[in-house]
This record gives structure tokens, sequence and C-alpha cells, in this order.
């Protein structure tokens, strides 16, 4: 049953967000000075910190969507006295009161991979930004929806997607020497065909797995160059419609913290109920799961925020013929909304 967070957990998260967002501008600031700019991506507006470090171009720190609740942040960030150091203890002591709350926390192993990327700028909260996807996106998205889900899923798979077309800002190093910097044994999984490179990374003799995927039209089951990562990524098919809208969050553990990208909620489930209907016979199991994970969100996202949803499934009907039915099909196999099953046939 899905349960939603008591008031102080959502309070603890707002802040401990916000707190993430201005350290990111903090630490720069402190070495180097800069200013807040506007700045459109994919015809949006956004506001960002930009500096210049030291022999290099200048760089960007996302801080949100240009509207009033992001200009009080830019406000409350020029109004800073604290220290790096009691900043970062402060943002610790959040993120461990908002676990005991009931938000969820990373697991160590995966959340290192994870604040790894974050460090190398693959990454990084943004639009056009690589963005966090599968089981772990969906177990975060929790907090950002202020839920706790009927079980937080298990996975060895993390899975990170950027689009094929944009890199905002070219990371400090490619994906593959991001995970061997972390010293954990990662190699490259060998693709079937032996003259396709990889995409996929595997810790040997353990099941931890880390996917790099990217955009698709559905006909290209090749892997493709993608700009952010630097290397190869596997396209898949409905992935520009997950990517277009995304939202950051505080992804977490005892220790480590990290400001990471996911997709907006409405998209994450609607692209698990097409992802769903494209899966191989082989993979069934999993197609269950994007059901599973696809009804929940809608469960509680049809309750908060319907015409969101509207708007969401209109754009993703418009994608193609076969979108609708793929829709329907995924809906008879699951308990899902009467709201959102009304909007389809609609």
């Amino acid at each position: 049953m899905i349960q939603e967070l008591s008031l102080t957990a959502q309070t603890l998260y707002a802040e401990l967000l916000d707190q993430v967002l201005a350290l990111g501008v903090a630490e720069p600031m402190s070495r180097t000075g800069g200013s807040f700019i506007r700045k459109t991506v994919k015809n949006k507006p956004y506001v960002y910190f930009q500096f210049r470090e030291l022999g290099r171009a200048y760089r960007q720190v996302f801080i949100g969507p240009d509207n009033e609740k992001t200009q009080a942040l830019v406000d409350r960030i020029k109004d800073r006295n604290e220290s790096l150091a009691e900043q970062e203890a402060r943002i610790m002591d959040l993120a461990r009161a908002f676990n005991a709350a009931g938000g969820y926390a990373m697991d160590h192993t995966s959340m290192k991979v994870i604040k790894g990327f974050a460090d190398a700028g693959i990454l990084r909260p943004g639009a056009g930004q690589a963005t966090l996807v599968g089981t772990y996106a969906y177990n975060l998205l929790g907090n950002v929806l202020g839920v706790t889900w009927p079980s937080n899923m298990r996975t060895q798979d993390i899975d990170v997607a950027a689009d094929i077309h944009i890199a905002v800002e070219k990371p400090d190093m490619t994906a593959p020497e991001a995970l061997d910097q972390l010293r954990m044994g990662f190699l490259p999984v060998p693709q079937l065909r032996h003259d396709n490179p990889s995409t996929s990374f595997k810790i040997r003799g353990k099941q931890l797995t880390v996917d790099l995927l990217t955009t698709g039209n559905g006909n290209n089951e090749k892997p493709v160059k993608v700009p952010l990562f630097q290397s190869e990524a596997m396209p898949l098919q409905y992935m520009s419609f997950l990517l277009e809208e995304t939202v950051p969050t505080v992804a977490f553990d005892r220790k480590h913290i990290a400001l990471v990208n996911v997709p907006d909620p409405i998209r994450f489930a609607i692209h698990k109920l097409l992802v769903s209907q494209i899966r191989p016979m082989a993979f069934r199991a999993k197609a269950a799961k994007d059901i599973e994970q696809a009804s929940t969100i809608l469960d509680v996202c049809t309750d908060q925020s319907p015409d969101l949803v509207k708007e969401a499934l209109d754009k993703a009907t418009a994608l193609g013929s076969k979108v609708e039915r793929y829709l329907v099909n995924a809906c008879q196999k699951a308990d899902m909304p009467d709201e959102f099953m009304a909007m389809i046939e609609g």
C-alpha cells in the first residue's frame, strides 16, 4: 500500500533539496565568484550559476526553472554566510533526518557509482543532462512525490540515459573512465555481436551492472556514440519522451550525497507502460515490473495532478498510432486508476 510521507518528512526533503542545490553554487562561488544567468534549453527558460575555472572555459551549475520559487532560492543563496563545511554537515544531518522520517536512502555500493558519475560531471541536474532511469529512479521518485512505495524495489542494474543529440556541457571524463576511477572492478560486458562496442559494465563475480542508454526510434538496435557519455550507449524507443522532462533530486546513503536528474514521474510511468509492451518475451518479468511501477506512480499523480497527467498522455499519444494501443494493452494487465483509464479511452 502506498503511504504518504508525513508533513515533517516532506518538509525535510524540500529543505534538503534546496540546501544541496545551494551547495553546488557555494563551492565555486567561494573560489572564483560568478553570476546567476538565465538560459533557454529546449525552448524553456532556466536559471544557472555561471563561473570560470582557472585556465578553463565557463561552467554552469543548474539552479532550477525560471520561476518565483527558483528566484527565492537564488536570494537565499546570496544571503548565506555559512562556511562550506557547515553547509555540508547540515546537509548530511537533513539527509539522515529525512531517512529516519521514512524517506528512501540508497545502498552504499550503488550510491558510490552514482556519486562517481556525479563527481565526473556525467550525472548532474539540468535540462539536457544525463538522467538516472530504471528502478533506482523509481525509488527516488517516491521522495519527489512525498510517498513511500509498497516496497522499494531491489535491483542490480543502474541505468543512466542521455539524449544522443544533446550535450549541454562536456563532462570531465568519459563514462567508462568514471567507472574505472571508482576502482570497483567494472569491466565491459561483450555484446552478442562482437563487432558492437559495449554499453554495459559489470563487476566480475557480482550482479551490479551499469547500463548506458540513449534515444532511439525502434529501428536501430546497434550502440551509438553519445556526446555526453563520450562513449557508446544502447538506443531505446520512446526514450526521447522520457528525457524531455526531468526533475532534480537528492540521492544519498549514510555518508554520501549527490544531486541527480530523474525523469518527470508522470512521463516515467507512461514510458514504463510503453516499454512493457515492446520488451522481448524473454523479459516478461521485467515487463510486469514496468507495469507495477507505472501503476503506483499513476495512482499518486492522477490524484495530485490530473491535468498534468492528461497533458503528458496527450503528448505521448502524439508519438504515433501504436502508442494508444500499447497503453491500453498494458493497463489491462494491472489495476490502473479509473481516472487514467478514462483519459486513455476519452
